[in-house]
């Protein structure tokens, strides 16, 4: 049987424009990553410059780094636009695996994650 998947889906995590931000996330998925199979997937607003790669493995942990349009309007917009930008990344992780999936935040990113995974689900 395939190992357990986790799917994390957060905003906050250091990058080269804010390397002290989200650092607490990066030492929980560090340590989950002795575990399970950790997929951090972290949508950056990031100018071009300063984008972190899209994909790259460091301790473990395969961090997914898509760029994100940018959100505006009230919090419900955000996560469902967010909602649509995670939605195929979270199908392709959890396809074939048992796969949990975990929200840093709740709103927009546990909004968003919920919707997308309902998403996934239905659509297999």
């Amino acid at each position: 049987m395939d190992p357990l998947r986790l799917i994390v889906v957060t905003q906050i995590l250091p990058s080269r424009a804010r390397p002290g931000w989200g650092s607490y996330v990066l030492d929980a998925v560090r340590t989950l990553a002795r575990s399970v199979e950790v997929f951090v997937l972290s949508p950056h607003l990031e100018p071009a410059g300063l984008a972190p790669p899209l994909r790259c493995r460091r301790d473990g942990v395969t961090f997914l780094r898509p760029p994100l349009r940018p959100p505006t309007g009230r919090l419900a917009f955000q996560a469902a636009l967010l909602a649509l930008q995670v939605r195929p990344w979270i199908r392709r992780l959890a396809r074939g695996h048992r796969a949990v999936l975990h929200a840093q935040y709740g709103c927009p990113e546990g909004a968003a994650a919920g919707q997308a995974a309902a998403s996934a689900v239905s659509q297999g």
